[in-house]
């Protein structure tokens, strides 16, 4: 009876149920939290922070990334200069500085830093100085070991080294790799066309001419010995064939001999004007390829001959 009043009362009082639902929840959470209920429901805690970020994917560290916290660091420990100290010079100072040759009253100004020398590690080892003008000779550059510097005074820009007039007009030039790489290319230029030059006044005579049944060069034909000596000897990878010859007259085998001591007459002489052996050699033949078939004494001496050949 007191059931059937209380349904009808929470019936007519919406407020009632929401009470009796609120109950009920607690008493079930109540329930599941008892260790040993066999009906308890497991419990759920809120995620911590560590475990939300370790939840979410990391994108992956880059090489880049290292190499910036890296040199961040690295930045991060420079210890920076604020100040010149009396046991340092500036660059700036250097370049343009006068050099002198001694200290005192009879110092004498040699010349002027136009450049600096340093090695791989950026260490001062010399300074480029112009010399010359003052020292009434011909301009030029000398590279000087800072370690020769004797003295350097800063504030009248000023540096001593110990050194002669006859040292710096005997010392090298000064060249920069720059320099070396262009007088280089210049020398070869040079040296192709004076080969050139050589090769033409030596090919203009190609052949030396011998009287009837000799083998001695005459005295007119030493200038084609000289022309071919100096053009030979400038250009070693050049090698040459000096083939004798002879006229109809006499035997195949007489000829044949003939032609040949007079290939080796020229190569003797070329050989005593410094012509390497190794870029000569000698053939003969006789008188089968004649130049010249007629049957007078102008045509027989064309015959009789050496002949300059470039294989």
């Amino acid at each position: 009876m007191a059931h059937e009043r209380l349904e009808t009362h929470m019936r007519t009082c919406p407020s009632l149920i929401l009470l009796a639902t609120a109950v009920a929840l607690g008493a079930t959470a109540a329930a599941a939290e008892r260790p040993g209920d066999a009906n308890a429901l497991p419990s759920r805690s809120a995620p911590t922070a560590a475990a939300s970020q370790a939840a979410k994917p990391q994108p992956p560290q880059t090489a880049t990334d290292t190499a910036n916290v890296a040199q961040g660091e690295k930045a991060a420990g420079i210890a920076f200069i604020a100040n010149e100290t009396s046991s340092q010079i500036l660059a700036s100072s250097i370049l343009s500085m006068s050099i002198q040759n001694r200290s005192g009253d009879d110092a004498k100004r040699i010349g002027t830093v136009n450049d600096l020398i340093m090695d791989k590690h950026h260490k001062l080892v010399g300074i480029v100085v112009g010399v010359g003008g003052f020292l009434g000779m011909g301009q030029k550059n000398v590279g000087i070991p800072w370690s020769a510097v004797a003295n350097v005074n800063s504030e009248k820009r000023v540096a001593v080294v110990n050194v002669t007039k006859a040292e710096l007009q005997e010392a090298p030039a000064f060249a920069t790799t720059q320099d070396q790489s262009h007088t280089g290319d210049q020398k070869e230029k040079e040296r192709q066309l004076k080969l050139k030059a050589l090769e033409a006044r030596a090919t203009t005579h190609d052949s030396i001419y011998f009287a009837y049944n000799d083998a001695h060069i005459a005295p007119r034909y030493q200038f084609v010995i000289e022309a071919w000596s100096a053009y030979l000897r400038a250009a070693p990878d050049v090698k040459i064939e000096l083939q004798g010859t002879a006229g109809p007259h006499g035997s195949q085998r007489y000829n044949d001999a003939l032609g040949r001591q007079r290939a080796l007459a020229v190569q003797s002489a070329l050989i005593a004007n410094g012509v390497p052996e190794s870029q000569l050699s000698i053939t003969s033949s006789g008188k089968d390829y004649p130049v010249c078939t007629q049957a007078t004494d102008a045509c027989r001496q064309d015959n009789r001959r050496v002949d300059f050949i470039r294989p």
